[in-house]
């Protein structure tokens, strides 16, 4: 069973998930921990062109639209819970 695919979006709606997103060339040791541990990464969409967020990571013009946080922890706080049904 692929766990992360079977929770995701069942609290904030299957409509706020993205498929297809172009592949980046960030570096990420998250794959060390994934092996070892059930995990799951999310890209959480931080851009808002209103408030004008949403640079790239790693540089000094990065920041975030705060309004959206609290949707990565729901979601996580949702994964983790189903992990331990």
């Amino acid at each position: 069973m692929k766990l992360p695919k079977k929770i995701s979006g069942t609290h904030l709606g299957k409509e706020v998930l993205v498929s297809g997103v172009d592949p980046s060339m960030g570096s990420e040791s998250f794959s060390i921990i994934a092996r070892l541990y059930p995990s799951i990464m999310i890209f959480l969409g931080i851009a808002n062109e209103e408030l004008g967020t949403g640079a790239d990571i790693h540089t000094e013009y990065f920041d975030v639209d705060e309004g959206a946080l609290h949707l990565g922890v729901a979601e996580q706080s949702v994964f983790a819970l189903g992990f331990f049904k």
